[in-house]
């Protein structure tokens, strides 16, 4: 599950959401719109605070495959 669904079923607004991670309210706010990457170390908590249900492999790039005609 990403971040951004996350913080929504769990209703928490990024205000929270900086508290809860120790950040500030503009870096999570980048966070859920996919603007920015976190560091490992940010990966691992927001892991953890999530219970796993935010794993590290959602925070992976996706690309689209052009398919060879």
């Amino acid at each position: 599950m990403t971040f951004a669904k996350w913080l929504e079923l769990s209703s928490i607004d990024d205000a929270r959401a900086a508290k809860l991670f120790a950040r500030d309210r503009a870096h999570i706010s980048k966070l859920r719109r996919g603007k920015v990457t976190p560091s490992y170390e940010l990966m691992l908590l927001i892991r953890d605070k999530s219970d796993g249900a935010v794993t590290l492999d959602s925070w992976a790039p996706t690309r689209k495959l052009a398919r060879a005609s």
